[in-house]
């Protein structure tokens, strides 16, 4: 159970990053990446760093705040998941009740979530 509540953050965490990734400062972006994309320790970060497993994981919650502070105040990721809903919906349901190419329907609404 642990390591799926893990893996379920880690990815919450790559759509914060997706999302508002561009609005942290490079060091921040780097050593994100490393933690999140690439699995590193803190332990290896750290040595990487010359600096504590501790001053590590303190910096990766500052730069998690951040990206929670963002998405509190913007809401980029919590819309986008009420419009990819919305769009699946309307695939289910469109193509069947107007007697529409599913396909034609398909391309269509990915067109329009490439859009957004």
């Amino acid at each position: 159970m642990y390591n799926k509540v893990v893996m379920e953050e880690k990815v919450r965490l790559s759509y914060l990053f997706d999302m508002y990734g561009n609005l942290l400062k490079p060091a921040q972006r780097d050593l994100f990446e490393r933690f999140v994309f690439y699995d590193f320790s803190l332990s290896e970060i750290a040595d990487e760093e010359g600096t504590s497993r501790q001053a590590v994981h303190e910096k990766i919650k500052r730069i998690v705040a951040s990206l929670e502070n963002y998405e509190d105040g913007l809401l980029l990721l919590e819309k986008d998941e009420r419009i990819k809903d919305i769009v699946s919906d309307i695939r289910e349901n469109l193509a069947g009740a107007c007697g529409l190419d599913k396909d034609r329907v398909d391309m269509l609404l990915e067109s329009l979530l490439e859009v957004l």
